[in-house]
């Protein structure tokens, strides 16, 4: 991968942080980062995130071109070809990311963005571990997200589709500010609406498709329930 391309997907995640550098603007403090979680032989510096308090250095990643180290909730170094697995757990608003089934969670990052990162620089799919409301939850934001990004060939959207966007964006907020019956509830009727503006635009991807398998799924779930409580009062 060229370098410029593996920086646009670091600053897509981290450029807000105050302690982001690209390979231009390497403070000195990567000195002390190199000796508490790096190694001796790294070059090829592309970025370096110091999430450290006090911008000492002291926890944070590193991206070289070949390689991941960071000190989070555990001190971890990854050369990109031997990440042979990532998965995403989700549970309301908690996330927890897996590395090669190393758990990845520290206050410091958001460990969706972190993993979606990481999937884009190895091309690995990242394993959804979560059930299915949940996957709703994660999904539709983030097929939002690349609409609004524009990487979706040929959608040019209306003054009407970007305030049908907008208003999704408002109901993913909103549904997470639910206690837990009507988070699940709204969260289907979301799916829904999320699907029917994606057929509007015409667009197709895994992730449309897994959410169209969720939305048949509980369909069928909710016919079923339907089914057995009318037997069970026709029997009465």
């Amino acid at each position: 991968m060229e370098r410029i391309k593996l920086l646009s997907y670091i600053d897509d995640v981290f450029r807000c942080e105050r302690g982001y550098y690209n390979y231009t603007n390497i403070p000195s403090t990567i000195g002390y980062a190199i000796y508490s979680y790096g190694s001796n032989d790294i070059k090829d510096i592309v970025c370096f995130v110091d999430l450290s308090d006090d911008l000492d250095g002291s926890k944070g990643i590193i991206f070289t071109m070949d390689s991941l180290y960071f000190n989070l909730n555990v001190n971890a170094c990854f050369k990109y070809s031997d990440i042979l697995s990532l998965r995403l757990n989700k549970d309301r608003n908690q996330f927890k990311g897996y590395i090669n089934d190393i758990l990845i969670q520290d206050e410091y990052i958001q460990e969706n963005m972190f993993i979606k990162l990481i999937s884009n620089i190895t091309d690995i799919d990242i394993i959804l571990d979560m059930n299915d409301s949940e996957k709703i939850a994660y999904l539709v934001p983030a097929i939002l997200d690349d609409i609004k990004d524009d990487l979706y060939e040929d959608v040019h959207l209306t003054n009407e589709q970007y305030r049908k966007l907008k208003e999704l964006y408002n109901d993913v907020d909103t549904i997470h500010r639910y206690t837990d019956n009507t988070y699940y509830l709204e969260l289907e009727t979301l799916c829904k609406q999320a699907l029917d503006f994606f057929n509007e635009l015409e667009i197709d991807s895994e992730e449309i498709d897994e959410l169209e398998s969720i939305y048949l799924r509980k369909t069928d779930e909710q016919e079923e329930a339907f089914d057995k409580a009318k037997a069970y009062y026709d029997e009465m």
